[in-house]
């Protein structure tokens, strides 16, 4: 086993990939995609969480991360979502109930479902792993599939330009990947 393998397990980083029912891209409205960023300020200040590289698409959010204290990725992810859906749900209702039928699946114990079940979490073994995954995410953008802008540090639901221009990060606290590499 190599060295950095074990520093790694130990960190408890990972690369998380969260993804919107049926894909329906409901992000690039601002009123949504602001309770998603809202939801990470919480869990990041209360100290659930540190968040070091993160991108939020029309349909899907991706996270490096790592749990902290006696919270699980479990516990973590659970409450995350089920607080965001419940929130989304709500405003959905009141602003776009067309928009909120797409999300209609009638199972015995909710009536919609905002979020795939199965958050994809993947253990970052590796200093390499980090950065391709890091890269990923802020490279996500300007993939030819979304074209959303012509360079990363551009988009705005993003932690490119924090990395690549050094500018501010506002939305929540971010922790420097620069610290771990």
């Amino acid at each position: 086993m190599k060295p950095h393998v074990k520093d790694f397990e130990k960190e408890h980083l990972f690369f998380a990939t969260s993804t919107i029912n049926k894909w329906i891209p409901i992000f690039h409205h601002k009123t949504y995609a602001d309770m998603i960023l809202k939801s990470l300020r919480f869990i990041t200040e209360n100290e659930r969480v540190n968040i070091y590289a993160f991108v939020l698409m029309p349909d899907h959010l991706h996270l490096i991360l790592k749990v902290l204290g006696s919270n699980t990725t479990e516990k973590v992810n659970q409450n995350f979502h089920k607080y965001t859906a419940n929130q989304i749900i709500k405003v959905m209702r009141e602003q776009d109930p067309l928009l909120l039928t797409k999300f209609l699946v009638n199972k015995k114990d909710r009536l919609y479902q905002i979020w795939k079940r199965n958050t994809n979490f993947k253990n970052i073994y590796s200093a390499n792993f980090l950065l391709q995954k890091a890269e990923y995410i802020h490279n996500n953008p300007i993939q030819p599939e979304w074209r959303l802008v012509e360079k990363p540090e551009d988009y705005p639901y993003s932690s490119a330009a924090y990395y690549l221009t050094e500018k501010p990060f506002k939305f929540f606290k971010l922790t420097d990947l620069k610290d771990l590499v």
